[in-house]
């Protein structure tokens, strides 16, 4: 006997201005099919740009029967990124990130978007539009927290880093992204929107506590935990730039563009890696090759990358099948 679920199939598919984009859906309604294309064309306002991110933001605010979703999501982020300079007081207990109930309305929240006609570009909104608007806000924050800058510094990473991080991961659990986590995007947009907006005043800041021995371990520890996060390969301009930072508080420190001692912004023995890393042929998994070239035999061919490596095996795999076939 067919019920209400006969009408039901899976959508394995979702159309975007640029192509076709793959994933997998929840059991819905045939009748609830939509196409990103064709909300771009029908709607009256065109998104400003084809990238990703501007597709998101303009599929996000053209839906109006998910704005409810989006403005709880977005007043948890910017809640959560909210920071206060107050002295803490002995036998105060701190507030709990979320209140009773709240993150689950959130999972939620999350879970009705992603089955709506935005909901392949929820990370890229996170990433592109709410992380930057909430990260500024923090950083107006730090400025008049209080004028010692490495102490509001201090203060602000410390709550970020123990308060607002986990926090974020929690909210956004159930969003996967195939190349940056949650934590490693917000960590960027800490990097990108705060840190390195004070490096101005942070540089002659940090060489000169510095040569007195007196860099507080909050800072240490914020530059060595952001130096950490590799969003992509080749570096950028901003990661570069945060190694220069990270030079004046770590020594000896080893970078991409060489080897940093005495707390000097410039490398005492330079490296000639970024010049390599453009010329290099990127592997198909990660364009980052092995620490050394890797020779399986005597007779095997020079194996310098793993997309290489896999192909060898592959191959192997290939003939020994095809060989045990024809010795039958």
């Amino acid at each position: 006997m067919a019920g209400p679920r006969a009408r039901l199939k899976r959508l394995p598919t979702f159309t975007v201005s640029r192509g076709e984009v793959q994933f997998s859906l929840r059991t819905v309604d045939p009748m609830f099919r939509f196409s990103l294309t064709r909300l771009v064309e029908t709607s009256p306002a065109p998104p400003d740009s084809s990238s990703p991110g501007a597709e998101a933001r303009f599929a996000a605010s053209w839906d109006t029967r998910f704005r409810q979703e989006w403005v709880r999501l977005r007043a948890a982020v910017h809640e959560t990124l909210r920071f206060k300079a107050e002295p803490r007081r002995a036998g105060v207990q701190t507030r709990p990130a979320f209140s009773r109930g709240q993150l689950m309305s959130l999972h939620n929240d999350v879970k009705v978007l992603q089955r709506s006609q935005a909901g392949a570009f929820i990370f890229e909104y996170y990433q592109n539009t709410l992380l930057p608007a909430a990260a500024c806000l923090l950083l107006d924050e730090i400025d008049q927290a209080s004028p010692d800058l490495s102490a509001s510094l201090v203060a602000a990473w410390t709550h970020f880093y123990c308060h607002a991080l986990p926090s974020l991961e929690a909210i956004f659990i159930h969003v996967k992204n195939q190349r940056t986590s949650i934590r490693q995007a917000t960590l960027v947009a800490f990097r990108d929107c705060v840190l390195l907006k004070l490096s101005d005043r942070l540089q002659p800041l940090l060489e000169e506590m510095n040569a007195e021995g007196s860099v507080p371990p909050g800072i240490q520890q914020m530059l060595l935990v952001l130096q950490s996060v590799m969003e992509c390969y080749p570096p950028s301009e901003k990661r570069l730039k945060l190694e220069s930072l990270v030079a004046r508080v770590v020594s000896p420190y080893l970078g991409h563009r060489g080897l940093y001692e005495g707390g000097y912004p410039k490398p005492v023995i330079p490296s000639r890696e970024l010049d390599v890393a453009h010329l290099r042929r990127p592997s198909v998994v990660d364009p980052r090759r092995l620490q050394r070239p890797l020779s399986v035999s005597s007779s095997s061919p020079h194996v310098e990358t793993l997309s290489d490596l896999f192909t060898l095996s592959a191959n192997r795999a290939f003939h020994r099948r095809v060989g045990s076939r024809d010795n039958m």
